[in-house]
């Protein structure tokens, strides 16, 4: 395996020589062979037109000039972003049909790497895509009364030799786990090209990137080693074009369920980048109001400049309850300053191992194992440092609406956003199928013209005959003005035609409390009455 730092500048090191047979390789391969998409994802039926009997043939020209086939960049509650490129520049088009009917999303300037993001879905439901009447796959978005799943893994193709890491296996274990999404913890590729990407990355893992995103961090072999002059992370932003806060960076952030993600690089491409993404981390930490917070590193060995000890120092400070890093680390778990640091890479196994996690209400089961054999290996249960104290007993102020015995209210209570983190959630459910319920929660008074976007509705999916507990993060600051806001009433309901009308909401919602985070008494402030 080879790792080497990536340097700054030009005049640090020379570039590494790259062999002559990789060279003419590239070269033919890029300019005269066919590419992955058009070698191996050949386009399938399009989706039958709404509204109209049979299917809508469509031509496959879009197939023959498409570089990189379509991918599922990112998929939430109620959204879902399709990446792709194509040789030349054109307008992208998807479409999506669900139980609900049809979703469209169409870009608006020709270009060759594309973005596509269709929002307003159902969460918890199938839904089949197509993109530019050529390809499809089909996602089911996720539902947030659900845990957590997601797999980690690393290192599918920073190894200079062909297949010294198989990751054919890898691939196909990845398709045989419920999981929601899966990390990578970067060196996706050998030379930071789009083919490079495609053939070590995108291709062999379609099958699973066809229905459920892969979010990846940058390791060094994603951002320009062997060949590099500098840190370069343009072909991985252009591939992989997720909300970056930086414009040059390669680190990002996003929160499914009730875990925070934050994908950050090892290398840099100057100091301002190195400080700028640590400040980014020290921040986002901070605000953020998930139970759980999970980093996962592109790796590099050694990383550059001795920006890993400064990583692992923030994300400590910070509060995170796990590590994922890849190369460089050289072990499967230790711990960084009491902090569980998780190796995924490849670190000489053959072949791939990785793991399976599961994000419960106040655990977290992180599971090892091995891409050519059944079972796991080993088993880690973190436990939440969130132990929260109790703000207010909203259950007590909950009453039925008139005529609506299944919908709770509880209002008046104008509560300021500087005093709670979340809005925790125990409910029964009795009956022998499962069951939704649904809270919703909003400003005082309901000011909807000075409070755009501040009114949200959350879906708790009960198993039957179980008790769910849940925590709904609620947020400091109003989305659009960026000022504290007073939390003004709470809704809790069932669909009365599931449950039936003679049930009685109120006997099966054990509790229904605002919390706080301890770990954060910098942003709430507490009352004397809140103390006690």
């Amino acid at each position: 395996m080879q790792h080497h730092a990536a340097q700054a500048t030009p005049s640090a090191r020379p570039p590494a020589p790259i062999p002559t047979w990789i060279l003419a390789v590239t070269a033919l391969t890029t300019l005269s062979s066919p590419t992955c998409a058009e070698a191996a994802d050949e386009p399938t039926q399009p989706l039958p037109a709404v509204g109209a009997p049979g299917v809508d043939v469509r031509s496959l020209a879009v197939a023959r000039t498409a570089a990189l086939a379509p991918y599922v960049l990112e998929l939430g509650e109620d959204f879902v972003t399709l990446a792709w490129s194509t040789r030349e520049e054109r307008a992208g088009r998807v479409e999506l049909r669900g139980s609900d009917g049809a979703h469209s999303g169409q870009e608006l300037v020709p270009t060759v790497h594309h973005r596509v993001t269709i929002d307003g879905l159902v969460p918890g439901t199938p839904y089949a895509w197509e993109v530019d009447g050529a390809f499809r796959g089909q996602i089911e978005t996720y539902h947030d009364g659900d845990p957590l799943r997601f797999a980690v893994f690393g290192h599918p193709g920073g190894t200079a030799l062909a297949n010294l890491f198989p990751f054919g296996a890898l691939a196909a274990r990845l398709t045989e786990f419920d999981t929601h999404l899966t990390l990578c913890t970067g060196d996706l590729c050998y030379f930071t090209t789009p083919w490079s990407f495609g053939e070590l990355f995108l291709r062999p893992f379609r099958n699973y990137l066809k229905e459920r995103p892969i979010h990846v961090a940058a390791g060094n072999h994603d951002v320009g080693y062997p060949a590099e002059f500098a840190v370069d992370f343009g072909t991985f932003r252009s591939l992989f074009p997720y909300d970056y806060p930086s414009e040059r960076g390669g680190y990002y952030d996003f929160v499914r369920g009730n875990v925070h993600f934050l994908s950050l690089a090892y290398h840099t491409i100057d100091d301002e980048d190195t400080e700028a993404q640590l400040a980014w981390a020290e921040e986002t930490l901070r605000n953020s109001r998930s139970e759980f917070r999970v980093a996962f590193l592109g790796g590099a060995n050694p990383p550059q400049k001795n920006t890993l000890p400064r990583i692992m120092e923030t994300l400590t400070a910070g509060g995170v309850d796990a590590i994922f890093g890849g190369d460089g680390a050289r072990s499967f778990q230790r711990k960084e300053s009491g902090v569980d640091y998780f190796f995924a890479g490849t670190n000489h196994d053959q072949p791939h191992n990785f793991y399976v996690v599961t994000a419960g209400p106040y655990t977290m089961d992180v599971v090892l194992h091995d891409a050519s054999l059944p079972g796991s290996k080993t088993l880690w249960t973190l436990e939440s440092r969130r132990g929260k104290k109790t703000v207010m007993d909203v259950a007590a102020m909950l009453k039925p609406r008139p005529n609506r015995p299944n919908v709770l209210l509880a209002s008046g209570m104008s509560v300021p956003s500087t005093r709670f983190h979340a809005l925790r959630v125990t409910v029964r459910n009795p009956r022998k199928t499962a069951g939704a319920v649904w809270v919703r929660w909003g400003p005082e008074g309901r000011r909807r013209k000075s409070a755009i976007g501040m009114f949200r509705e959350q879906s708790l999916m009960i198993k039957p005959g179980a008790t769910l507990t849940r925590d709904i993060p609620l947020p400091a600051r109003n989305p659009v003005t960026q000022k504290p806001w007073s939390l003004g009433e709470i809704e809790v309901r069932v669909d009365a035609k599931a449950y039936g009308e003679d049930y009685d909401l109120m006997k099966d919602l054990v509790d229904l409390v605002l919390v706080a985070d301890p770990l954060r008494q910098d942003e709430v402030t507490m009352t004397e009455e809140d103390q006690r």
